[in-house]
This record gives structure tokens, sequence and C-alpha cells, in this order.
């Protein structure tokens, strides 16, 4: 199912390697259900990855 979002199998076994592996085809097979398309996808993973990157440089509350 991933790979309607993404089709470089560089990427697919990139992003199925990581901790959230497992799960990535549910998550795809989610957004195709509710009717988005790859541009969505792009945009989720980009926020997450941005924001995954960013926190450890915050400093503690």
């Amino acid at each position: 199912m991933l790979e309607t979002y993404f089709s470089a199998a560089k990427m697919l076994g990139h992003l199925r390697s990581g901790p959230s592996g497992p799960y990535l085809d549910g998550f795809a097979a989610a957004l195709e259900q509710q009717g988005d398309g790859p541009e969505t996808a792009l945009h989720i993973c980009e926020r997450r990855l941005t924001s995954a990157m960013s926190w450890p440089n915050k400093a503690p509350a």
C-alpha cells in the first residue's frame, strides 16, 4: 500500500526499516480510504520530520 505514495525502492526500504515501518502500510491505506493523494502523504511526512528534527534543539521549559 505504501507504494501508492512512494515509488523509489530506496525510499520504501528506508521508511519500512524505521520504528514506524510496521505501521506505514496501514497509514497509507487510511490515507487512500480518505481520498488523500500522494501530495497529502508527502506533506504529512514533511511536517512530522520537521517536528521530529526540531525537538532536540529546543531548550527545556
